[in-house]
């Protein structure tokens, strides 16, 4: 019923607004003007291919350029009142080869973020769009940089849109300035036009850095499993579930300046490897860039 499938974003949408009253002199208007503001921004990419996948085969898995092919990714975060207020913006391509067909999936999504000493927590929610927003041109042009061969496979007719409900929980089992060791429980429901997943796992980080030194380094991991759900006959052939594990390295300048490099296995549960990269600028940020920031397709 359409009421059932509403009600997870007018409930996040409630507890949203709740925390949002509860945090004095949050407003759009002075999240950009206010004087100190810590506030950040990444933008990321990932892709189940390396661009020049010929010279890598040798040494690295190479994914089937099929199913979640690739994602543009880009994140405004803004920390009032001990919160975090995140912003995100997903651009997925997906084909389906063998059945000849392809769409993409936009997701936005707005969500708040509490770190606790004892977990942290996060509830969101947002819209999922699936249609034609040029993915074949971005895949094609890919393609053409590295020289491998062009794929024309026609847009669905369906074209859908639906809403989104994020409701994240990890509880901390090691928590200091150097390593933390956590839980991991979340879930992402749509309405419609994209994948829900349920996943749970193990997360773990080490900060390797110096005294006095103004770059430091950050060594983060996840093993976990994912179970996709509520699954319309196009998107369910490219979903599944499974056992997956996540390896990311941060590196940082003074504080200000990040990049990010990954490699996940299984995150769509098609068994297939993505390779990812992301920058952040930090003019007053202190957010470590997740791994679940990147596993939302």
């Amino acid at each position: 019923m359409k009421i059932n499938r509403k009600f997870p974003t007018i409930l996040s949408l409630c507890l949203l607004i709740n925390i949002w009253t509860s945090s004095p002199g949050l407003n759009a208007a002075t999240i950009w003007k206010k004087p100190g503001s810590n506030h950040q921004l990444t933008i990321g990419y990932w892709n189940d291919n390396i661009i020049y996948q010929n010279f890598f085969k040798n040494i690295l898995k190479v994914g089937s350029d099929d199913f979640v092919t690739t994602c543009l990714w880009s994140q405004v975060a803004y920390m009032h009142a001990k919160r975090w207020w995140i912003f995100d913006l997903y651009y997925n391509v997906l084909t389906n080869k063998s059945a000849n067909y392809r769409f993409d999936l936009i997701t936005s999504r707005i969500s708040v973020e509490k770190d606790t000493p004892e977990a942290l927590y996060q509830i969101g929610t947002g819209f999922v769009f699936r249609g034609n927003y040029g993915g074949e041109l971005i895949q094609n042009g890919y393609h053409q940089l590295g020289g491998y061969s062009i794929i024309n496979l026609p847009y669905t007719e369906h074209t859908a849109v639906g809403w989104l409900f994020l409701i994240k929980a990890e509880p901390y089992l090691i928590n200091n300035n150097r390593q933390i060791l956590k839980l991991s429980f979340c879930n992402a429901y749509r309405t419609a036009a994209g994948p829900s997943n349920i996943r749970a796992g193990i997360n773990a980080s080490y900060r390797f850095d110096k005294t006095n030194s103004p770059i430091s380094f950050i060594a983060q991991g996840r093993l976990g499993y994912i179970w996709y759900y509520h699954l319309d006959n196009l998107v369910d052939p490219l979903f599944d579930k499974g056992l997956g594990y996540t390896l990311m390295i941060t590196g940082t300048y003074r504080n200000r300046y990040g990049i990010s490099f990954w490699r996940t296995e299984n995150q769509y549960g098609q068994h297939s490897p993505h390779y990812g990269v992301s920058f952040s600028l930090k003019p007053k940020g202190r957010r470590l860039l997740r791994i679940s920031d990147i596993m939302v397709p």
